[in-house]
């Protein structure tokens, strides 16, 4: 790979920045669509001359290349004059440009009057130059759609600017992370500014999704899957289940982000935005998928029409799964609609959202781990982290040209999995010495040392890495 690639993709990893496959894209447009197609309100003209039908407002509050707006005008979604994206790169409006989304607006002008370059957590700056036919101005704060791919993996806010303090302080969602009341607040003291560098930036986002989102509008937004799972982070699915109806959550393939230089596990949510403001009652069923292969997203889509219109794809009642095969005879889809987000929500100890864990044929799986004394399994690997002990074996010995195996830092092991990009990179001797470190696939680490209590399972051979200062279930 070229150095400057290499450059670019890992400016792209510090700002938590992964490009979406247009399958996915596609895909998501189309389970939307399935929603829109049953709203009478866009199947009204305008009351123009023109007679044009009333189309949804759509924006990206991550649009990195833009790759959604894109798609939303190439599938008719929306109009031209209806689409918008913000993201803090300004290289991102030259990327607009050659993915060809200058012939969709008509104009250079048009096309930066749709691109918003700031951060996303901050309410859009609307310069008055731009005109913006069939969006009223006071209409940018909120909108049909909320679409995009947010930043993450283990990225913080570095720089936090006295705007983004006072907006902050005011995020709902950071007022349950900290535990405390922020009521009366102007700004964030030092110290929740100090917490927010390490905080996953991924979070925040997901209230501002809900936020843009009007209501009776719709939100879809893609997440590592360990916002749904780790049991630290149940005060973000809680929040979530209070302000928006959740439609579906989709699990996507591991090898989905491959081609961004990540292989993080992350799902679809798709929710929707209550007309009155309120959620009467969790107890409504939930569209949960789990999908091995992006191949098999044509057949979730096929899944939820049937959903959306039936009711109900499982007969009979007691068979929980319906289930795609591969062209190998392997499982390439799972649906389950007979859970509910009560039940969900109640599932001890942390209301798990995680597609895989309501698949039935986990069930003995999760009832072992239950029952079965685990301190057989559990492997010490002591001395990896900061301790003068361990420093005495790696020295000086970081090499970033051999990159002959990697150390990861017991620091890395994050509330939705591991900070792969902080990892560093040691010389063969030093990879000798700390072999009996090395990860093994199915490895559960569990942190014991300054992130106690965060843990991740290693799913794959990431080829030669050792850690220290871990708890491992092997």
């Amino acid at each position: 790979m070229p150095e400057e690639k290499k450059e670019e993709l890992k400016r792209q990893k510090d700002i938590g920045q992964f490009f979406t496959p247009q399958v996915v894209v596609e895909f998501i447009y189309d389970i939307l669509k399935v929603h829109l197609d049953k709203e009478e309100k866009w199947k009204t003209c305008t009351g123009n001359k023109r007679k044009r039908f009333k189309k949804p407002s759509i924006i990206d509050p991550s649009c990195g290349e833009g790759i959604f707006l894109k798609i939303a005008l190439e599938k008719n979604i929306t109009y031209p004059s209806h689409v918008f994206g913000i993201d803090i790169d300004d290289k991102m409006k030259e990327e607009w440009k050659r993915i060809n989304l200058l012939t969709k607006f008509g104009s250079e002008a048009k096309l930066e009057s749709r691109f918003f370059h700031q951060n996303s957590l901050l309410p859009i700056k609307h310069d008055p130059k731009y005109r913006y036919r069939g969006i009223k101005k006071n209409a940018l704060k909120e909108f049909d759609l909320v679409v995009g791919n947010p930043p993450y993996g283990g990225v913080g806010l570095k720089e936090i600017s006295k705007e983004l303090s006072e907006t902050l302080v005011k995020y709902e969602i950071w007022k349950k992370a900290i535990g405390q009341e922020t009521q009366g607040l102007l700004f964030l003291d030092r110290k929740h500014q100090d917490r927010l560098k390490t905080f996953p930036i991924e979070i925040l986002f997901v209230e501002r999704f809900i936020q843009l989102a009007k209501p009776g509008g719709h939100i879809a937004v893609i997440i590592p899957d360990g916002i749904l799972s780790n049991s630290n982070l149940h005060y973000v699915r809680e929040f979530i289940a209070e302000k928006v109806k959740i439609d579906a959550i989709v699990s996507l393939p591991r090898e989905t982000f491959k081609d961004a230089g990540t292989s993080a596990k992350t799902s679809i949510l798709f929710m929707t935005k209550p007309v009155d403001g309120k959620i009467e009652t969790l107890d409504y069923p939930v569209f949960l998928v789990s999908v091995e292969k992006l191949e098999g997203l044509n057949k979730v889509y096929e899944f939820y029409c049937r959903y959306q219109k039936e009711g109900n794809l499982m007969n009979p009642v007691p068979k929980k799964v319906v289930v795609a095969k591969d062209s190998m005879g392997n499982d390439a889809v799972s649906v389950r609609v007979d859970i509910t987000m009560k039940q969900m929500d109640e599932q001890k100890p942390a209301g798990r959202w995680d597609t895989s864990y309501w698949d039935p044929k986990y069930d003995g799986l999760f009832h072992g781990i239950a029952t079965e004394k685990l301190s057989k399994f559990i492997v010490d690997i002591q001395g990896g982290g900061g301790g003068s002990h361990f420093s005495a074996y790696l020295g000086d010995q970081w090499d970033p040209k051999g990159k002959y195996a990697k150390y990861l830092h017991v620091g890395s092991i994050l509330e939705t999995g591991i900070d792969w990009v902080s990892s560093k990179y040691i010389n063969k001797k030093t990879y000798e010495r700390l072999e009996s470190k090395q990860l093994r696939i199915n490895d559960i680490l569990l942190s014991n040392k300054g992130t106690v209590g965060k843990s991740v399972v290693i799913t794959r051979d990431y080829g030669k890495i050792v850690v220290g200062d871990t708890r491992i279930i092997r």
